[in-house]
């Protein structure tokens, strides 16, 4: 008999049902949650999008979260129609109803990006709310690596977030890590490269690693707990020498931040 943990959620109950039943797709065994999972997934990107321009934009901190969408060019607010996420820009061409202005494309690639990893999600052994737990984790973790990605700047709210739902996480399933081994690998995160930093300064009189970069290593090992220690650093230290190689910026500030949150999301689609 297949074990459960080893399906999606929606497939619960199949195997105890006759072969040929299985030939006709029962709706009545999807559920509600696993249905609006993908939904969920693309206002999620949506909300990341819209962050991470206004995060570019704006001054006012208050701003990035709660103004009101609208136009950068005419500055028109934005009607409901218009913020749907995926079909608003399609119907619209990807350019504003009011001046025809060009909608940062960015914005649908961000979209269609979180449907596919919810549906990914959809696949792996988590229940529906360890299910939407996981999706909130890998928007906090994409914000991040944007952001350090553009701006070599991380969230400290961010940061805290992950790790507080990392240990949330670890506390509800084992499939990641467990809650031990969780809080054991975010305070060895953090001060593996608090003390990396330090070492570094006695030598060159500067910084070497941001803070930032201490404390999304610590929420990143919240997650995956202190067995990821050396694959998810490897991982990460390999994607950002990539980053600087292909950006031509090896010899300057690199974003291990954005290293870090790619690691993060593959091992949270991973899970071993």
């Amino acid at each position: 008999m297949v074990q459960h943990n080893s399906l999606p959620s929606y497939w619960y109950g199949f195997e105890s049902r006759h072969p040929l039943q299985l030939i006709k797709f029962d709706m009545s065994l999807l559920r509600i949650f696993d249905l609006l999972l993908p939904v969920f997934g693309i206002i999620l990107g949506s909300f990341v999008g819209a962050f991470h321009h206004r995060k570019i934009s704006l001054q006012n901190k208050e701003d990035i979260i709660f103004k009101r969408s609208r136009c950068d060019i005419c500055k028109k607010k934005l009607a409901i129609w218009e913020l749907v996420p995926i079909m608003s820009y399609l119907l619209l061409k990807g350019r504003c109803y009011s001046c025809k202005s060009i909608i940062p494309r960015q914005y649908l690639i961000i979209e269609i990006l979180f449907f596919i990893i919810s549906i990914n999600i959809l696949f792996l052994p988590l229940n529906e709310f360890e299910a939407y737990i996981v999706l909130v984790l890998i928007g906090l973790l994409i914000i991040q690596a944007i952001s350090d990605f553009e701006k070599k700047e991380l969230f400290t709210l961010a940061s805290i977030l992950i790790a507080l739902f990392g240990i949330n996480l670890s506390i509800v399933t084992s499939i990641y890590s467990t809650l031990s081994f969780s809080v054991i690998g975010m305070v060895a995160g953090f001060l593996c490269l608090y003390l990396l930093n330090k070492i570094y300064y006695l030598f060159k009189k500067k910084d070497g690693i941001g803070s930032g970069d201490f404390l999304l290593f610590g929420a990143t090992l919240a997650i995956h707990g202190i067995e990821m220690f050396g694959p998810m650093l490897l991982i990460a230290s390999s994607i950002t020498l990539g980053i600087g190689y292909y950006t031509s910026s090896l010899h300057k500030e690199m974003p291990l931040g954005t290293g870090l949150a790619i690691a993060g999301i593959i091992f949270l689609l991973m899970p071993f």
